[in-house]
């Protein structure tokens, strides 16, 4: 993977990504495959006497190498923003021993939950009294060049979701299972912007399906246009399609929640499909119907596709009904188009004739 990342972006990457790359190469294969093995797991902070990989002989040693090449680290002050995920490394047995260890007052009972195991102890002991008593107890380390792994995976995956065991396992000390032919890979991004704004894109998607746990839709509203405001403008090509699919998904999440003047607002951001439709039905349903109905207008002349044009007709007539028989519209080509949808040929990409779909027509 790295060979081929090498070849096809060197011209792309930065000075310190190529410097990462050196460095990996000259290090030991067991020490590479200590990385990698590091490198494809979801964690960032290991316990070192719970390594054991068959293929790695002698792993005090290698982690030793990757400890002086600054490919893993130990503990430190850098880390306190994420001692709640070291603490989570360990069981409850465990947390309630570095509990004793840490000689309170009042010990927790031993019916304690995890969960709030953790979060008094994050609460009652600050990072370097923890940090010291964890280490009593086994010795915790980092992996290093997190950035730079993930920057090599997406440019050649061409996204987050893909790793690394999909296609090896021994240059992890086993056999290959799978091989890739390169002549088969190609290259998804031209230049450097292609690949950071489309990586921009990919992690607001894996963050936004975090956070929309956790927090009232008004702050996730607010982190997005926030986040648009500031970087999501004047994007890529490359990354628009994700750009795009990422606005559908977040203005359906704040439609479901109610949200609609916030949803239209973010809707208003793409012309892809089912955006237009979205709009048209939360501007009816705000009241705004005669934006409803220009919107209508709007996509019948330009539809992107067969669902947009029926859609822009029928909905357009259920408004004009509701409106009363008097209600003209200010386009008279409209009630033509509308009256001869069913004969039709659309102009749009895989148009057919509607005439055959319509109920009551012959196959």
């Amino acid at each position: 993977m790295l060979a081929f990342v090498r070849k096809r972006y060197a011209h792309i990457l930065h000075e310190p990504e190529l410097e990462f790359l050196d460095n990996y190469e000259s290090l030991s294969e067991d020490a590479q495959c200590l990385f990698i093995r590091f490198s494809n797991r979801r964690k960032s902070f290991f316990r070192t006497n719970s390594l054991s990989y068959s293929e790695i002989g002698d792993m005090p040693a290698v982690l030793t190498e990757l400890l002086e090449r600054n490919f893993i680290e130990t503990l430190c002050e850098a880390h306190e923003s994420r001692l709640a995920e070291v603490i989570d490394l360990f069981t409850k047995p465990e947390l309630l021993e570095i509990t004793r260890l840490l000689e309170p007052e009042i010990m927790p009972s031993k019916s304690i939950k995890k969960p709030d195991l953790v979060r008094w102890l994050l609460y009652e002991y600050d990072f370097a009294v923890l940090c010291g008593v964890i280490g009593q107890m086994e010795p915790v380390v980092k992996v290093s060049f997190e950035a730079e792994v993930m920057l090599m995976k997406f440019l050649f995956f061409g996204n987050r979701y893909a790793d690394m065991t999909e296609f090896v396992v021994r240059d992890l000390g086993h056999v290959r299972f799978q091989s890739f032919d390169e002549q088969y890979l190609s290259i998804q991004f031209d230049t450097r912007k292609d690949a950071d704004d489309t990586l921009m894109v990919s992690l607001m998607k894996e963050t936004f399906d975090v956070i929309k746990h956790d927090l009232p839709p008004e702050e996730i509203y607010d982190w997005f246009m926030n986040w648009h405001t500031a970087s999501g403008t004047g994007l890529s090509h490359k990354a628009l399609p994700s750009f795009n699919s990422f606005i559908l998904k977040v203005s359906a999440w704040l439609e479901r929640k109610k949200m609609l003047s916030q949803a239209l607002t973010i809707y208003q951001l793409t012309n892809d499909a089912p955006a237009r439709e979205r709009r048209v039905r939360l501007l009816y349903n705000l009241g705004e119907i005669d934006e409803a109905l220009a919107l209508c207008e709007e996509i019948a002349e330009s539809p992107q596709n067969a669902d947009e044009r029926f859609f822009s007709l029928d909905f357009y007539e259920k408004i004009k009904n509701k409106k009363g028989p008097d209600r003209q519209t200010d386009d008279p080509g409209f009630e033509s188009r509308r009256g001869h949808r069913g004969a039709d040929f659309l102009s749009v990409p895989g148009g057919i004739r509607c005439d055959r779909l319509l109920p009551g027509a012959g196959l």
